[in-house]
């Protein structure tokens, strides 16, 4: 099949949705597709307007394409995401070509639900809940390659954090390493967002993005993903993947993705790090035994208060499990009206 890609941002940008894109298009490549590229991002250095990554044709500097022109050529079917994806929609129903969207965020959501096209693929099954119509779960596929370490990989020392972005945790990153001083943090700047430009603890390493995470990874004795928001969290597969511990953010998507083989602190991050990483000592299984015990009886009481709730018309947990006990409550209630 002939498979064209609409993306306004691609490689060699860094950020989730275009090393996502290319895992696609890699993909289809290798089973036998031929696939090309029309982006606005610029190309790297010395590259001619159309250039080659991994067997996907790529034509860069596509600042205000022509959709029409690629379209004319009548491929098998188009895939498009970001801020494209409306306009191109458009113009495949025009053209009478099948057109697949990439949802990244809740914003790509509402944009495509203005605008459906034939299928939407999202990344998780959070996201698949806003989208109306035709979509499907498909995470993105991880480049093995890339995550492999190379040679002469250094000893793993380092607690690492990727992309320092306010809402990725970048704060946070730096509140952990000031309050841990004897580890060693490292902090790759994300591809995207303002990154947080604190002073550094002495024992916080900041680097520049890099393509080479294979020696990030290698690297790191865990990594943290302290995220306010995610939608599926390529940084934490990733490491799960090449065989590093994972400490993250207790949010939806994240559990949705990396299900038991990461460790969720569902408070603050900082409260979970120290146990993990060692650093009680002593007393320390004294202090672990207080943690499980105080959580048992958090738990229990939650429960408690959840039911006296529930039994008094009211709610504290997600709208399903309410629904779900009034229901039960209510056939209970039948039950014994008919006995």
């Amino acid at each position: 099949m002939r498979v064209v890609i609409f993306t306004d941002r691609y490689l060699p940008s860094l950020a989730g949705p275009e090393i996502a894109a290319h895992g696609f298009a890699a993909g289809l490549v290798r089973l036998g597709h031929a696939v090309s590229v029309v982006t606005a991002t610029q190309g790297p250095p010395g590259h001619r307007a159309t250039h080659r990554i991994d067997g996907v044709t790529i034509a860069y500097d596509c600042c205000d394409p022509t959709f029409a022109r690629h379209l004319n050529q009548k491929p098998d079917f188009v895939l498009v995401q970001l801020a494209w994806s409306t306009d191109v929609v458009r113009a495949c129903r025009v053209a009478g070509v099948p057109v697949v969207a990439l949802a990244h965020a809740p914003s790509c959501c509402h944009r495509l639900t203005r605008t459906p096209p034939d299928l939407v693929i999202v990344p998780s099954a959070v996201l698949a809940r806003q989208i109306i119509g035709r979509c499907a779960v498909v995470p993105p596929p991880i480049d093995l390659a890339r995550l492999r370490p190379p040679a002469d990989a250094p000893q793993r020392e380092y607690v690492t954090a990727v992309n320092l972005a306010a809402r990725k945790g970048g704060q946070m990153v730096h509140a952990l390493a000031a309050r841990m001083p004897e580890h060693r943090f490292l902090g790759i700047r994300g591809g995207y967002g303002e990154q947080v430009k604190n002073a550094s603890p002495p024992n916080l390493e900041i680097r520049p993005s890099t393509p080479d995470m294979g020696c990030v990874y290698a690297a790191s004795r865990v990594v943290i993903v302290p995220s306010q928001a995610e939608t599926f969290g390529l940084v934490a597969v990733e490491a799960q993947a090449a065989g590093v511990p994972v400490v993250a953010s207790d949010l939806p998507a994240l559990r949705d993705s990396l299900g038991a083989g990461a460790l969720f602190a569902a408070l603050a991050i900082e409260l979970v790090a120290p146990r993990m990483m060692g650093e009680t000592t002593g007393s320390g299984y004294d202090e672990k035994l207080t943690l499980l015990i105080g959580a048992a009886l958090g738990g229990l009481i939650f429960a408690a208060c959840d039911h006296l709730l529930n039994a008094k018309g009211g709610y504290l947990r997600k709208t399903a499990t309410t629904i779900l006990f009034l229901a039960h409550r209510r056939t209970t209630q039948l039950g014994g009206l008919m006995n």
